[in-house]
């Protein structure tokens, strides 16, 4: 299975911020068989996420997306609003599973944004930009991760 990993942060895009993120998710896709073939920061720009992430479906370059930052209530953050505009089919029980699961640590979870939809064959996941909370997604969600793109593969029936 292949990943891309996009860090959606202007700042960190710029230079100008440390990613401890990126690395986090790596380790733990790779953990879990992935081979993480794209890490990229882009700027918290619509236009720009939208195009980076269709680009990524339309290269074949990813059975899995997984987007860090830019899904809370700022101006600026306008990832779910780009990868709404390019799924073809929304998973909302996958980003409603997330959030039920975050709101036992941390009640400001209410206020992530963040969706999980699929383009062609690719999943689409919109993750907030910390490590902890990266951490406790995956290992709640991955099984669930695994079987659906295992299942978008064809290798499961439904």
């Amino acid at each position: 299975m292949k990943a891309a990993i996009l860090a959606i942060d202007t700042k960190l895009y710029q230079g100008e911020k440390e990613d401890t993120c990126t690395p986090v998710v790596n380790r733990i896709l790779e953990q879990v068989g992935f081979q993480v073939l794209m890490e990229k920061a882009i700027p918290k720009d619509f236009d720009v996420v939208k195009a980076v992430t269709a680009r990524v479906v339309e290269e074949n370059l990813a059975d899995l997306i997984v987007s860090i930052g830019g899904e809370g209530c700022k101006e600026s953050d306008c990832v779910p609003e780009a990868t709404k505009a390019i799924i073809e089919r929304d998973v909302p029980g996958m980003a409603e599973a997330m959030r039920a699961y975050m709101l036992r640590t941390s009640k400001r979870t209410m206020l992530s944004r963040g969706v999980v939809g699929i383009r062609k064959n690719t999943l689409i996941i919109n993750l907030p930009n910390s490590p902890m909370a990266i951490r406790e997604i995956f290992d709640y969600l991955m099984p669930e991760i695994v079987h659906l793109i295992e299942t978008l593969m064809g290798q499961h029936e439904e």
